[in-house]
């Protein structure tokens, strides 16, 4: 039936892709100070004096998860990052703009 079809103008606009990523088990991110709760409650004053990551006395690692991806793309976003590849990605990933 003609009337189901998508006009040929809207078919670009309604066209898109799902793409499911799975993400393989047991992959973890290099050791670094970060992953170290009490590092990430640290003042002012104590980060003064830090200049290098060998300056932190502990550090750790964890596993990726789906939401490190979401947190990634989402900040290609943020107008403070001044992303150059948003433009881009905005066109191919509904929601981003």
């Amino acid at each position: 039936n003609a009337g189901d079809e998508i006009a040929a103008k809207d078919r670009q606009s309604s066209a898109f892709s799902r793409y499911i990523l799975q993400i393989k088990p047991g992959v973890m991110y290099q050791n670094h100070p970060a992953f170290v709760e009490k590092n990430l409650a640290l003042s002012d004053d104590e980060l003064s004096s830090i200049n290098h990551l060998s300056d932190f006395s502990e550090i750790a690692t964890r596993e990726l998860i789906a939401s490190d991806f979401v947190h990634q793309i989402k900040r290609l976003a943020n107008p403070k990052l001044h992303s150059p590849i948003l433009s881009l990605m905005s066109e191919m990933i509904v929601g981003l703009d």
